[in-house]
């Protein structure tokens, strides 16, 4: 497996890497971005338009060489609304595509409309059940006019090997994991998963370090917890080894990283 290599970025310019998507999300921002996969492929995210992106990958979120502030309200999609709202579906609309037309990115224009969706799902304020999943019923229509997409949103929700691990150890990141330890938890043997986790191009010390790392950016975020604090948190028993592989992996340091966050490049998060 190829290491990606390290990116020099302009000033002004924010690379939060290697983001792990452990759900589905729909994501409005309000400034131009690109996002990088883990394939290699570059995708334009214009404030013009509302982006359904697939879960169980990678993803580097890119700003442009601007001082403006992005701002980003991303909606994360509940594995078992979805399925719900995939058994109510047609078979015939969900099998027209083949799987090689699946794909992990749709994009929408997002209008008055379609807009005032989004924000409702986002709002949470006095939502039943019944409403939540017809509105998002609604908003995931849009999407599919585009054949595939269907397709690819029940693909979705099959669980690799990848996500399995990612999510087993990021419930509890003060776990002495290893790889016997979550092959034991997962019923196969270590060098079955190995094996898996090679065949889906990645290996068990990069998913922790992801994990790791992506918790650290979270807490940077979202709390006021110091360094040291952050680093027992993500799992590191030094702060500056925690600090050196911060900087290593996302090209900044903590403290540099927490105010390019605060003042450049906010996420904002909405659970459905």
């Amino acid at each position: 497996m190829k290491k990606r290599p390290h990116q020099t970025l302009s000033v002004g310019v924010i690379n939060i890497s290697r983001f792990f998507l452990k759900n589905n999300i729909i994501i409005k921002i309000n400034n131009d971005i690109t996002l990088s996969t883990e394939s290699g492929r570059n995708v334009l995210l214009r404030k013009s338009d509302l982006f359904f992106i697939g879960r169980g990958q990678y993803v580097d979120f890119i700003t442009s060489d601007t001082f403006d502030v992005v701002e980003a309200k991303i909606l994360v999609l509940n594995d078992r609304i979805l399925n719900s709202i995939i058994k109510k579906m047609s078979l015939s609309v969900i099998e027209h595509c083949n799987d090689s037309d699946v794909n992990n990115f749709y994009s929408i224009n997002n209008d008055n409309y379609v807009d005032m969706i989004f924000e409702y799902l986002c709002s949470g304020v006095g939502q039943r059940n019944i409403l939540k999943e017809l509105s998002l019923m609604l908003l995931l229509s849009f999407f599919s006019l585009n054949e595939s997409f269907y397709n690819s949103l029940r693909q979705s929700l099959y669980v690799d090997f990848k996500s399995k691990v990612h999510c087993l150890i990021s419930e509890n990141l003060h776990e002495p994991w290893s790889v016997n330890k979550v092959a034991k938890l997962l019923n196969v043997s270590s060098a079955t998963l190995k094996r898996k986790l090679l065949m889906e191009n990645t290996t068990f010390t990069n998913i922790f370090l992801d994990i790791r790392m992506n918790n650290a950016l979270n807490l940077l975020r979202t709390t006021s917890l110091s360094i040291s604090q952050i680093s027992r948190n993500s799992g590191f028993r030094s702060a500056s080894h925690f600090c050196s592989c911060f900087k290593n992996y996302f090209g900044l340091s903590p403290g540099k990283m927490q105010k390019q966050l605060k003042k450049q490049f906010k996420l904002n998060f909405f659970e459905l």
